[in-house]
């Protein structure tokens, strides 16, 4: 008798232990595979939400912090960042940068964040509408997929925006009314779950707060952070070269 009759014989001696042994390995083959697959859209949409950006330049405070809120929006901004102080980045002169782009925060609706920034934000995640047009003035609004079909938006709706990033309205009083003129097309990235307008909207919310607290920082716009894409080099200074600047603002 050779070996693989021996061994076949052994198997269908003890059919419940070859079953269950099979079942075990299924198992086990599978659950390695799950992890695997996990693992690689995990990174995938770790990859997708950085955009090619390599450098985040704001105000003191913690480098982690910086990074979650304004790349992955799951954190509070550090600080702000006068406008003054970033204008160099801004210009569009300086030929070792692409563009430079701006990010507002510190309003939300029913959790989901508003961003005030340009054209250029949704660009970097190859991001197109599916309904309707870009924001171009004042309140109006794109609204990310998962926006849309959480907060049942469509296009034409308008809302009230919240201070702070809790989605109970909490955590202080409405700003102004916005307008949904488009909605984006689903793309597995961080756009999906915001709100996106003009900055010069949270300027606009500076001056009705300031307006209503008489307080004197009325019209004074800030600015929480930069960001830099792709090939930055960094050492005990650090040398910008071709990228793109994002420029995150916190609205107090």
């Amino acid at each position: 008798m050779n070996n693989i009759k021996l061994a076949w014989k052994n198997l269908t001696n003890k059919p419940l232990n070859m079953m269950l042994s099979l079942v075990l390995f299924a198992l086990g083959v599978g659950m390695i595979s799950m992890i695997f697959l996990i693992e690689n859209q995990v990174q995938e949409k770790f990859d997708k939400n950085l955009a090619g950006i390599s450098l985040v330049i704001g105000a003191k405070g913690s480098p982690l912090q910086m990074i979650l809120c304004n790349m992955y929006h799951v954190d509070d901004p550090t600080g702000n960042v006068k406008i003054k102080d970033v204008k160099p980045f801004l210009s569009g002169r300086n030929p070792l940068i692409d563009k430079a782009i701006p990010l507002s925060l510190g309003d939300s609706y029913k959790g989901f964040r508003i961003v005030g920034t340009t054209q250029d934000y949704p660009e970097l995640y190859d991001v197109k509408t599916a309904k309707g047009k870009i924001w171009k003035d004042n309140f109006e609004a794109n609204i990310g997929a998962d926006v849309a079909k959480i907060a049942n938006l469509k296009i034409g709706d308008t809302f009230y925006s919240t201070h702070g990033f809790l989605s109970d309205g909490m955590n202080g009083h409405e700003h102004g009314q916005f307008k949904v003129v488009g909605i984006f097309q689903k793309s597995n990235s961080v756009i999906d779950q915001l709100i996106l307008t003009t900055t010069q909207v949270f300027g606009k919310f500076m001056t009705i707060m300031t307006t209503k607290k008489k307080l004197l920082l009325k019209n004074q716009l800030t600015i929480t952070k930069v960001m830099i894409m792709q090939k930055v080099t960094i050492m005990h200074m650090i040398t910008i070269m071709k990228g793109t600047i994002m420029l995150p603002h916190k609205n107090l």
